[in-house]
């Protein structure tokens, strides 16, 4: 029965990270239909794990069977699986008729198996170790015939769609493969003994893992290689087993102290080592929340402290410039005083802005716009700037480009934070080109420019907040090294991604974001 227990408790944490991630998701944005999809599909595979678990541990033949029976839940798990990959590729319009097909369909399979449960499941039996198990009637195999069938479309749909995507189209895309064939190769093995194949059905308990590199390819604005993913996958899948194996010896130790050991109850282990769990998580969660508290609550303070200065200086400026018998010689310091005093302010609101965004107390207002209009906007008020340094300015803005939804203000920020960097950085006399695309999912802006470029050894920290290389410091004695990490944040708060690219030192550099099209 050993062999029953690891598969029951293989289930449970399986269910409970399933679960888990579908209510996390949800939680994201639960008016978002994709996400709604997804949860309504967690749901469904959430069906089959509690049938599956209860029906193996009940010797109970009448009883089982209606246990063994809510396996009827695949069809769910099927179509919902397969509405979410169309809706997550902005595919629907193109694959409708094979949703609602799908719907019709599995709405028709799950009528007859109603109707005729005896030909859907006649009996249960036990098998293995199983206490019972299914026996798969003519229904059964139509249902899983159907569900094969569906998750082959979605990976067709996945595989044709691919191409016209943008680059973070792809990778997501390419997660959403890998967890289709992973969940299939795990999946598929609680299905042969249902047709007397003697296949040991106990990977089928590691189903619910498959949703892992989904959400992570939903949520994640930085997505790693679908490779380095894989790898981790493979190593949670070994904790599963792991965290099973020692639950299972918890539950065996419990059951040999409650028979060897006078007045020792079975619960006692379980809970002993649930209670070390919690105050283990519980120190780590208190000590990483006041690392977090410190570092606002330095930049807040910082920031304000600076405020006061600066505001004094620009009231005692605007004193000055307000009387008329300053010589002009005084009149022009006191202008570039105040000027200078406005830009530490600016700094310094951008400074507390930064801590807003990290905390997710920053009010954003989107509308539906034309970035196209927007990086023109932008780009009119560097005319001056581009000119002084005779600059070469290339713009590609194609006519027709997809509407993004967007919060103007705060895009219009990124967007004057990545052409500022390029403009600073490019020499003079250099060039710059601005260029969009847009896709079947996403609109990408990207910024090329001619200057300082960027080392290898630079890039993986170029959205790092405060950070600056030497050469950057000796282009730009002026910047703080906060403006790509904020700009990147408000990127990231749009669902958007960002990104930079360069051939080295000395050879200019690209950074671009992508932004979803507007969903109809």
């Amino acid at each position: 029965m050993s062999e029953l227990l690891v598969v029951t408790i293989g289930y449970a944490i399986s269910i409970v990270l399933n679960l888990g991630f579908g209510f996390f998701v949800l939680s994201k944005g639960w008016k978002n239909t994709t996400h709604r999809l997804f949860f309504l599909m967690c749901l469904s595979l959430a069906g089959f794990q509690i049938s599956f678990a209860l029906g193996a541990n009940t010797a109970d033949p009448s009883l089982a069977y209606w246990f063994w029976f809510a396996n009827i839940s695949d069809i769910f798990l099927a179509v919902f699986y397969l509405h979410f990959i169309v809706l997550a590729l902005h595919a629907f319009p193109r694959f409708k008729w094979i949703v609602v097909s799908s719907y019709a369909v599995g709405l028709t399979i799950l009528t007859a198996c109603i109707l005729y449960p005896a030909e859907f499941l006649p009996r249960v039996v036990p098998k293995l170790y199983f206490k019972t198990y299914l026996d798969g009637g003519p229904l059964y195999a139509i249902m899983l015939g159907f569900f094969l069938t569906i998750f082959i479309l979605a990976f067709a749909i996945m595989f044709l769609e691919r191409h016209a995507q943008s680059i973070e189209g792809k990778r997501r895309t390419e997660y959403h493969i890998f967890a289709l064939f992973y969940g299939f190769a795990t999946g598929i093995t609680a299905f042969p003994l249902v047709f007397d194949i003697p296949l040991d059905p106990i990977a089928s308990m590691l189903i619910g893992t498959f949703v892992i590199p989904m959400v992570y390819g939903m949520i994640k604005k930085d997505l790693l290689d679908i490779r380095l993913v894989a790898r981790r996958t493979v190593i949670f899948t070994a904790i599963i087993f792991l965290i099973t194996a020692v639950m299972s010896a918890i539950s065996l130790l419990s059951n040999y102290l409650s028979v060897h050991v006078p007045g020792f109850s079975y619960w006692m282990v379980p809970a002993l080592t649930a209670l070390i769990a919690t105050i283990v998580g519980y120190l780590y969660w208190r000590k990483s929340g006041e690392a977090e508290f410190l570092k606002y609550e330095f930049i807040n303070i910082s920031t304000h402290k600076f405020r006061t200065p600066l505001t004094r200086i620009r009231w005692a400026t605007e004193a000055l410039l307000a009387r008329t018998d300053l010589p002009t010689e005084t009149r022009t310091a006191v202008v570039h005083i105040r000027d200078s005093a406005m830009e530490l302010i600016q700094l310094s609101t951008l400074l507390m802005d930064a801590v807003r965004i990290e905390k997710e107390h920053y009010a954003y207002t989107y509308t539906v716009m034309s970035l196209g209009e927007l990086v023109k906007d932008v780009l009119a008020s560097f005319t001056t700037a581009i000119a002084d340094k005779h600059i070469n300015l290339t713009v590609d803005i194609p006519p027709e480009l997809p509407l993004v939804r967007a919060d103007r203000d705060r895009l219009a920020s990124a967007i004057h934070v990545f052409i500022e960097n390029a403009i600073s950085y490019t020499p003079n006399g250099g060039s710059i080109r601005v260029v969009l695309t847009g896709y079947t999912d996403a609109v990408r802006f990207e910024v090329t420019d001619s200057g300082i470029g960027v080392g290898p050894d630079e890039r993986a920290r170029l959205f790092v907040r405060f950070y600056r290389s030497d050469r950057a410091r000796r282009a730009d004695t002026e910047g703080v090294g906060i403006g790509l990490s904020i700009a990147k944040n408000i990127i990231e708060r749009h669902r958007g991604t960002v990104g930079a690219s360069s051939k080295g030192v000395g050879k200019g550099s690209t950074f671009w974001f992508t932004l979803p099209v507007r969903v109809a």
